[in-house]
């Protein structure tokens, strides 16, 4: 269980360690999405889902360098927000609330 959950597309993983660095110095307790080519497909998402269901501040989503969200990304946020948790995108230094 951890404070803050990290996701985002992992072709940004540096970024997602940025993001997670930064709640982490914050004091919070801090999981990440990180690639498990060991795992398949199904077994990924239920380990992300399992990850938010158990979050307890807030979840914090990297976006593209354009500042759009992958597919795989919006379902995860929409699956936050309809179980009640707050969703916030990273903006590199700061996060912004989409609730």
């Amino acid at each position: 269980m951890s404070d803050i959950y990290v996701i985002g597309t992992l072709s940004r993983f540096d970024e997602i360690l940025k993001t997670a660095l930064h709640y982490l110095n914050l004091g919070y307790s801090v999981a990440i999405v990180r690639p498990q080519p060991d795992k398949t497909k199904e077994e990924l998402i239920m380990e992300c889902f399992k990850n938010i269901d158990e979050c307890t501040t807030m979840i914090v989503a990297v976006p593209h360098e354009d500042g759009t969200l992958g597919d795989g990304t919006q379902y995860e946020i929409a699956y936050a927000k309809k179980i009640g948790k707050l969703v916030d995108i990273w903006k590199g230094d700061r996060s912004e609330c989409l609730n």
